[in-house]
């Protein structure tokens, strides 16, 4: 096997690693499965019209707290973002968005 089969091998086991534990991170938060893996699907949503609408409908399906990304929530009521605040690995990053 040469040098770069296993750089390549080795590239994909980083990524699938990777994925893995994007996924793990948040995975007790509901939301659409596909939402857990990348944030490809995050992004491609809130490039489309009636975004809006969207988290609306997905947070009458999941409640009120809806993973959108490995790393992204949306929280509905605005009053359990306090109990949020220590973030998965103890730190904390929020952008809050008002639509």
């Amino acid at each position: 096997m040469g040098v770069g089969a296993v750089a390549v091998l080795l590239l994909a086991v980083l990524t699938v690693l990777r994925a893995l534990r994007n996924y793990s991170r948040l995975c007790a938060i509901p939301g659409p499965s596909v939402a857990g893996w990348s944030d490809f699907w995050r992004i491609c949503v809130r490039n489309k019209s009636h975004y809006g609408r969207r988290l609306s409908s997905l947070h009458r399906i999941y409640g009120t707290v809806v993973r959108l990304g490995p790393r992204f929530l949306s929280v509905a009521d605005g009053t359990i973002i306090g109990h949020l605040d220590h973030g998965v690995d103890g730190g904390v990053r929020a952008q809050l968005v008002f639509e």
